[in-house]
């Protein structure tokens, strides 16, 4: 149970402590130029802590996939060509995505092109570009914390059934010690009266070994 224990509660604690700095974790888009679609360009990015980079590049494919058009990969680098975001654009518009691992980081580098011109919402015109980034982080993050949420929980259920274990063995325990107390004194009680029975007998059998010799002594004597 013990060495259970001991594998059990540095995990939940890991856990427990990156849930709640993620939790901690407000999420920015930063409105910058980067180096993305073969130059560089306007372009908006968010940093998602604690993620795998793997794991959030598929996760942005499928988000990219639900805006239409059609999706290409290449080189770590997802093109959605004519995805239509009505809050972005009534036209159709180009979306590119380049990721950033750092650590325990992941960036993620996202330009659109609508109508032959890259565009973010630095100057606060294009807030459906910022809005299309931040309700994704906004899902991912909620996704990461509901499956450390769930490995704490089954880490927080094995340690209450390891506890209910160590209770229960407990006063296992402690019944066996009160049935060996009274078994004890059980035991003494027997003992003290079969000491006394001992001194009856040993009494007896002296007299009936004399007896013994008595009868002896009178059979030799016949003649």
């Amino acid at each position: 149970i013990h060495k259970v224990m001991k594998k059990i509660l540095p995990l939940a604690l890991l856990f427990i402590f990156t849930a709640m700095y993620s939790f901690a974790q407000k999420t920015i888009i930063r409105n910058e130029t980067a180096e993305i679609a073969g130059g560089t360009h306007p372009a908006s990015l968010v940093t998602l802590e604690n993620a795998e980079l793997e794991k959030v590049e598929k996760a942005f494919s499928s988000y990219l996939k639900k805006q239409k058009g059609k999706q290409e990969k290449s080189d770590g680098l997802i093109f959605q060509d004519n995805a239509m975001v009505k809050d972005i654009s009534p036209d159709t518009i180009d979306i590119y995505a380049a990721f950033k691992s750092s650590g325990k980081d992941v960036t993620i580098i996202m330009a659109v092109n609508r109508n032959g011109h890259f565009i973010n919402n630095e100057l606060g015109s294009a807030r459906g570009v910022e809005e299309l980034l931040y309700e994704f982080v906004v899902d991912f993050r909620k996704e990461q914390a509901s499956e450390e949420l769930e490995i704490v929980e089954k880490a927080l259920n094995a340690m209450e059934k390891n506890h209910e274990k160590l209770v229960d063995s407990t006063e296992d325990l402690k019944k066996e010690n009160e049935e060996m107390k009274q078994k004890i004194s059980d035991n003494e009680a027997v003992i003290k009266e079969n000491q006394e029975k001992i001194s009856k007998s040993k009494a007896e059998l002296n007299t009936q070994q004399e007896l013994v010799k008595s009868k002896s002594a009178a059979l030799k004597s016949i003649e």
